[in-house]
């Protein structure tokens, strides 16, 4: 089954994500977005199954300040199919709120997530865990994230995010060169012998190809996966059931950990890379490359939060493209909507 879909993946391109889904008898709730390949802008979200686009412009209309020239790009395909119109792509987002209703609903699953997380007891690290960060994580109510009481009908679970492209067609040099990107997060609460199985990792969306999105167009489509975060954050998922919840539990999710490459991490995180922003590359200080034989740490100005938002929020907020170019280029931030998750930091 899976070298049908791979045959399918390179013979027809694009292929629809629903369609490679059904080829390996695979059936998620999944919502579709219209979605423009110029700038990733998003439209809907529609039902899955839905052919009803009245409510989706035929061009973009997406501006990228208030003073910028609308983006125009064609949302449809010349060819029509019984009188309505196809999009030229589709955004497929799973909502969180489903996948976690599935996710906990195997005991085998539950059974490990209620299993306590004890640190290392050796002074070697050999797990996320061992460290400080999870455990001293505060929750909506200012409380300890990890701390709920286990007769509670409640999961508290941590997550990291990965986003990355890979070509369908292959590596080959000589073969066609295209990108998808996947947007996945993992269930840290897992041990790690279950934690990265592929039946246990979210897919929270793909980004349509046949190229990666540019500069902060990856926020179009992050968004659908940060609105489920929100909601996750506070009040959290109110599930009907889990494995041994019959009468219903309480579900709240954390996104800690970006894990990705450094050109992936620097997009998705609003930063601005090497050799861009005078010579800012770090994601942690200012230091900048004139700067590289400094060996002394205690002199690395490390960056914050409170200031890495002010910025953001201020690039973000700006009438014109040529201020928002000023203001990456002194100080290599801009926005990432990452940053709507009031405990996300990414310094």
């Amino acid at each position: 089954m899976l070298a049908e879909t791979k045959t399918a993946l390179l013979s027809d391109w694009p292929i629809d994500v629903r369609t490679a889904l059904k080829l390996l008898h695979i059936n998620p709730e999944l919502h579709q977005y219209v979605c423009c390949l110029t700038c990733f802008m998003l439209y809907g979200p529609l039902p899955e199954e839905s052919k009803d686009y009245h409510n989706v412009p035929n061009l973009c209309n997406h501006r990228a300040t208030p003073t910028s020239a609308p983006c125009s790009s064609q949302l449809f395909r010349e060819d029509r199919e019984g009188g309505v119109p196809v999009p030229s792509h589709r955004f497929w987002h799973q909502p969180l709120q489903s996948w976690l209703a599935r996710f906990l609903l195997t005991p085998d699953i539950v059974k490990s997530l209620r299993a306590s997380i004890a640190p290392s007891p050796e002074e070697t690290l050999f797990d996320i865990w061992d460290g400080c960060v999870f455990r001293e994580f505060k929750g909506p109510d200012d409380e300890l994230f990890l701390t709920s009481d286990p007769l509670k009908p409640e999961f508290r679970l941590v997550f990291s995010l990965f986003i990355d492209w890979f070509n369908p067609y292959g590596t080959k040099q000589s073969g066609k060169h295209a990108s998808c990107g996947a947007i996945y997060m993992v269930c840290h609460n897992l041990p790690v012998h279950l934690r990265y199985q592929v039946e246990n990792v979210y897919i929270a969306g793909i980004i349509p190809g046949p190229r990666k999105p540019s500069s902060y167009h990856l926020n179009h489509v992050l968004r659908p996966l940060v609105d489920d975060l929100l909601r996750a954050w506070s009040p959290g998922f109110q599930l009907t059931r889990s494995a041994i919840h019959p009468s219903g539990c309480l579900v709240l999710c954390t996104l800690i950990p970006l894990v990705c490459d450094l050109l992936a991490a620097w997009k998705s995180a609003g930063f601005a890379g090497l050799g861009q922003a005078e010579g800012k590359f770090c994601l942690f200080c200012l230091q900048t490359a004139e700067g590289f034989s400094n060996t002394d740490p205690s002199s690395w100005r490390r960056r914050t939060r409170q200031e890495h938002l002010a910025i953001a929020k201020s690039w973000r907020d700006t009438q014109t493209e040529a201020i928002r170019a000023q203001i990456y280029q002194k100080f290599g931030v801009r926005w990432s909507e990452l940053l709507r998750l009031s405990y996300w930091d990414p310094t």
